[in-house]
């Protein structure tokens, strides 16, 4: 009995200070007060929404959490980032990754010849399905040159009679790696928003125990994948002179190093694989399900839009050529300006990411409300690509509203890769979540936002959807089965598209 009352007085003297500090704090916003425990349960992009028209420009809300990630060196990752930023921003890693995603695509091909047809010479696909496979893989490889033949272990399960045999050469469990993905960016969502004292209770913590041990499971295997990786490069006789991620990594400050203009005098130990996991993970998350979403996104758009689909369509056939067998060459891809302005709009109007998080720098006085360095903001993407104070017709694809003398706050205003640094303009929806030194910190208006970089992917993200993009279009007469229905998609920190069905039939 001691004990159940010291902890109902325990509790009451936590909620009393709690609310002290709430209704005594800095700057009282209009918003409203939320525990993570009603986000964790509801469509937290539909609340954001809601809330959105609720309060116009501007609201408070305050989620009590602070999340930093445990022995953190930022020299470190700043190292591994550079290293990164210089392999796949490269001319030769974009062109390479043209030449891969043809590749691959005529596999895919392939297997899809060998599916029934419904009509005709028409199929029925799951677009969806087939790219999350087909990103995943062809990341992989552009990152380690290993073969997962994720397409032929999916082709094979929705096709049990009519099995093809999977290749020798196939990393270990690589079908489970995409649904182990999946479940990386729901463990990433649970964590964030489920407060410690629920993880930790009954009915809940046996989810806590899944997400985990998937998260060990995924980070077990890579880690294996470079073990094995490093032991063949060490044992090698040869010259290294790959060009690939995983390789450089491997061979950095070794006398195999190929790249010592990267190096520096403040770094010159090998790269652990530890490190090294962590990049190709961020890497291999990031490259399946936002590209393969994006890609979801285009073929929903130009199914709603005929007209825009006819009109790329005819870039493709005057850009590739009659030849639709040919190989599409780099410089192809970069002159496919309208395919770009349909790329841009579609993830105008589905960004994969529609929320992020940055910090203010420096002091900052925002809307008459100050705000100490460090403060968390919570910017809402999407309501800034959709809002009318910058966009014309804001709902309506228009891909000519990139090209027909643009207002240029449109690109300061478009966020599907991120940017360098900038000012977020004011009235736009951004939550302040809280300080270290003062959690009830929440407020919005014009705040520079510094260090907010670039996707480090952008250029072999680009390169890929525009070819995928090219290959299917130039190919296939592309059709929504559900005109009707909006894009199926689950929100866990990023949007991942769970379905689209398309009927897809050979072009004349």
């Amino acid at each position: 009995m001691n004990y159940f009352l010291l902890s109902i007085i325990g509790l009451v003297t936590y909620i009393a200070i709690f609310y002290y500090r709430y209704f005594t704090r800095q700057n009282p916003l209009p918003g409203q007060f939320l525990y993570q425990l009603l986000v964790m349960y509801y469509n937290i992009l539909e609340m954001l929404e809601n809330l959105w028209k609720d309060y116009d420009q501007f609201m408070a809300i305050c989620l009590k959490f602070i999340w930093v990630p445990r022995g953190y060196n930022y020299d470190s990752w700043s190292y591994h980032r550079r290293i990164l930023q210089k392999t796949i921003s490269s001319p030769q890693f974009t062109k390479e990754t043209v030449e891969s995603t043809q590749a691959l695509f005529r596999e895919m091909e392939g297997l899809w010849k060998l599916i029934d047809n419904i009509d005709g010479d028409v199929k029925k696909i799951d677009f969806a399905g087939w790219l999350s496979q087909f990103t995943f893989e062809n990341t992989l490889f552009s990152l380690t040159t290993l073969r997962a033949h994720n397409l032929i272990n999916y082709y094979n399960a929705i096709n049990p009679q009519n099995k093809v045999v999977v290749p020798e050469g196939t990393i270990p469990n690589s079908h489970s790696f995409i649904e182990s993905s999946k479940m990386i960016f729901e463990g990433a969502h649970f964590f964030l928003l489920t407060p410690k004292i629920l993880r930790n209770s009954p009915g809940i913590s046996e989810t806590r125990d899944h997400l985990l041990k998937n998260k060990a499971w995924t980070s077990n295997n890579l880690l294996k994948l470079i073990s094995e990786r490093r032991t063949q490069v060490e044992n090698s006789n040869e010259k290294i002179d790959s060009n690939g991620l995983l390789t450089r990594f491997l061979t950095i400050n070794t006398d195999k190093d190929i790249n010592r203009n990267i190096a520096d005098d403040k770094h010159t130990e090998k790269i652990s694989d530890d490190d090294i996991k962590a990049t190709i993970a961020d890497l291999l998350l990031g490259g399946t399900f936002t590209t393969a979403s994006m890609l979801s996104a285009i073929v929903y758009y130009l199914g709603h839009n005929p007209k825009e689909q006819k009109r790329m369509v005819q870039e493709l056939d005057d850009v590739l050529g009659s030849d639709r067998d040919s190989n599409i060459t780099l410089d192809q891809v970069n002159k496919l300006e309208y395919t770009d302005t349909v790329f841009k709009e579609a993830t105008r109007l589905f960004p994969n990411i529609p929320v992020n998080i940055r910090a203010n720098a420096e002091p900052s006085e925002i809307a008459g409300y100050r705000f100490l360095a460090n403060t968390q903001f919570m910017i809402d993407i999407e309501a800034i690509h959709r809002s009318p104070d910058y966009w014309n017709d804001p709902d309506t694809f228009n891909p000519d509203r990139w090209t027909n003398n643009p207002d240029p706050k449109q690109f300061n205003n478009y966020y599907q890769f991120g940017g360098g640094v900038r000012s977020v303009p004011k009235g736009l929806l951004l939550l302040a979540v809280s300080s270290k030194k003062d959690p009830f910190n929440c407020s919005t208006g014009t705040l520079a936002i510094t260090g907010v970089r670039v996707c480090p992917g952008k250029k072999m993200a680009l390169a890929e959807v525009k070819t995928i993009v090219a290959l299917l279009y130039r190919n296939y007469d592309i059709e929504l089965v559900d005109k009707v229905s909006p894009l199926n998609y689950k929100y866990d920190v990023i949007k991942i598209v769970q379905e689209l069905e398309i009927k897809i039939k050979p072009r004349n």
